[in-house]
């Protein structure tokens, strides 16, 4: 399964440095917002987004055969679920943008 998280920079070479570093503040902050949101028996599923993503790509993978499976079609229990990135940027979307908007400044 795939998530593909993207930002488009107008003059993106005079930006290039800026950009990089917010796309890897947003990817890295996406894997741990979810982290809660994920099903958890053993860890793996959690896991595996960190092996099967590149910060800064803006594709976060989570690799095990049944990602898929568990996304669209879980069960539920407490926090922990079906559509976990959904979920988890609904309660965190300003924090992430917020974060952001200071990498963007900072860099």
């Amino acid at each position: 399964m795939k998530i593909d998280v993207k930002i488009t920079v107008p003059n993106r070479d005079k930006y290039r440095k800026k950009a990089d570093a917010m796309q890897r503040f947003i990817d890295s902050e996406i894997i741990k917002k979810c982290a809660p949101y994920v099903p958890y028996k053993e860890g793996i599923l959690r896991g595996s987004v960190k092996e099967g993503t590149i910060i800064g790509s803006g594709r976060l993978r989570w690799i095990v055969p049944y990602a898929r499976r568990r996304y669209y079609e879980g069960r539920r229990k407490g926090k922990r679920g079906p559509r976990w990135v959904a979920r988890a940027m609904k309660a965190n979307r300003k924090s992430i943008i917020k974060g952001a908007i200071k990498v963007w400044n900072r860099s």
